[in-house]
């Protein structure tokens, strides 16, 4: 080296010219940011396309955006969501196998990662993974432990654990005192018992969470009975997508249960009200069967009826006073959104009565559709081997409210 170039910034291979530095750093860090660039491009898009209910595109949008950055969690769970809600569940598995990985304590990837579990029926491991979201309770996502809290619960109550069932509900309730599902039961641990020690077929897990058989479900999680319809056994009775009844014979059918459920009450209704104009043939019937009168406030216990959620409020008041009874002949809602003592339930889904069908001209008269209803009733056979399924059923079971045991309106003797 020539002693003048001793202090030349560029002599020495580079290595100390901060011109031929800072360019050797350009070439090597460029394209590291620029990929992630272009990846968060990709997960911005996957983002809109996912909105927009394209969900293949964005499925790979978001694969493009893992594949240029394979350490950014945002993105793996943004995938795996993808992936476990169209069933490409071993591809949501490793998505969120590599999230957790990255961050063991990430709330969504713990979420996410447990409702998979869930549903491929890894329950221990799925709770593990809430309690660590529990046990954490990060603030930087709260908005997530409502969910865990129920998921919790339904795990929990599907191993037949009662108690841990219990205290997730109630825990979370107290956390989340809007939340209506918490707190709805968080109040039924009398009927949340009764399921897990006596269910008889293991509960599914789908997209929206834990599934035990219908008629299960709506009593254990709100204290109301799935009466079913003729064709069913009485006790696998299914949740209806819609029915349409076309002759007064065939809604004659569909009460004959509630009817036998009605007669074995060991305290007698003192009258029957109707919530709403449609529901007046219906309460005029069951009134002609039980010899009681038609009144919106009697001294007494009072059924109150309803053929499609009509009313509300009135169902609310019903299924509120102590020994009155509220049934709804097709709830469109869950039991909870009404109140969470609502006691009857025939279907989850919107119905038509030939009385209220959209067609004005085809309808008979309600007076008429009510005297002709009861005749139907009356010359009709009630005490049929689904029946009497039913009212077993519902005997052995005696929390129909919580706290509230089913021996006070059933007679077990005559089931």
């Amino acid at each position: 080296m020539h002693p003048d170039d001793r202090d030349d910034p560029t002599v020495n291979g580079g290595t100390e010219v901060p011109g031929v530095v800072v360019d050797s750093l350009d070439s090597l860090v460029a394209p590291f940011f620029q990929a992630r660039v272009v990846a968060d491009r990709h997960y911005r898009q996957g983002i809109d396309l996912e909105t927009r209910g394209q969900w293949e595109r964005a499925l790979r949008s978001y694969r493009t955006a893992c594949d240029l950055h394979p350490q950014r969690v945002l993105y793996l769970v943004a995938r795996g969501r993808v992936c476990q809600a169209h069933g490409l569940t071993n591809e949501a598995a490793a998505c969120y196998a590599l999230a957790r990985k990255l961050d063991p304590t990430d709330p969504v990837v713990l979420f996410n990662e447990a409702d998979l579990l869930a549903k491929r029926g890894d329950l221990g491991a799925a709770i593990a993974n809430l309690r660590s979201l529990l046990d954490r309770e990060p603030d930087r996502l709260r908005m997530q432990m409502a969910p865990a809290w129920r998921l919790l619960g339904d795990l929990e109550l599907a191993r037949r654990n009662a108690e841990g069932a219990m205290h997730a509900y109630r825990t979370g309730a107290l956390a989340f005192p809007s939340d209506r599902y918490l707190s709805t039961l968080a109040t039924a641990g009398n009927r949340i018992r009764e399921v897990a020690s006596s269910i008889d077929t293991a509960p599914q897990l789908d997209t929206g969470g834990l599934m035990f058989p219908a008629k299960v479900s709506t009593y254990a999680f709100a204290g109301a009975m799935l009466f079913g319809l003729p064709g069913d056994d009485g006790v696998d009775v299914p949740t209806y997508p819609g029915l349409g009844f076309v002759s007064i014979d065939e809604v004659a059918e569909a009460l004959a249960r509630p009817l036998a459920l009605f007669r074995r009450r060991r305290v007698p209704f003192a009258a029957v009200h109707a919530a709403g104009s449609v529901a007046a043939p219906v309460a005029h019937a069951f009134a002609m069967a039980l010899g009681i009168p038609v009144a919106p406030d009697p001294i007494g216990p009072r059924l109150t009826v309803s053929v499609d959620g009509e009313d509300p409020a009135a169902l609310v008041r019903a299924a509120s006073n102590s020994g009155d009874w509220a049934f709804c002949m097709g709830m469109q809602l869950a039991p909870w959104d009404y109140n969470d003592s609502l006691d009857g339930a025939l279907v989850a889904a919107p119905i038509e009565v030939p009385w209220a069908t959209r067609d004005a001209r085809a309808r008979p008269p309600l007076s008429d559709a009510g005297e002709a209803l009861a005749h139907a009733l009356a010359v009709g056979a009630v005490d049929d081997d689904a029946t009497s399924r039913h009212l077993q059923w519902h005997a052995v079971r005696r929390h129909l409210r919580a706290g509230d045991p089913l021996a006070t309106y059933l007679s077990p003797s005559v089931c």
